[in-house]
């Protein structure tokens, strides 16, 4: 495997196929699922938010209440390398 470089972080990595394949986006799991990049839950994706190591994007349409949330790769690829 060859060393990559990762975008976001500058931290290089030798990285699976899987790895290299990430989404820059991916939606929430759904509840009671883990998502299927990192194997974190729902809840934990809202807990990191919520103490601020991780913004998650809201997207929805205007006078709308509903809407996908979403989790940036990047982000999590970054908290994840500073807990080592």
């Amino acid at each position: 495997m060859d060393n990559m470089i990762h975008q976001a972080t500058g931290t290089a990595f030798t990285g699976s196929p899987k790895l290299k394949e990430l989404p820059t986006t991916f939606r929430l799991p759904k509840v009671g699922q883990r998502d299927e990049h990192f194997g974190l839950s729902r809840s934990w994706f809202y807990a990191a938010e919520l103490d601020g190591r991780l913004a998650l994007i809201r997207l929805r349409e205007r006078g709308k209440t509903r809407g996908t949330t979403l989790v940036s790769t990047a982000q999590v690829l970054a908290l994840l390398e500073g807990a080592k």
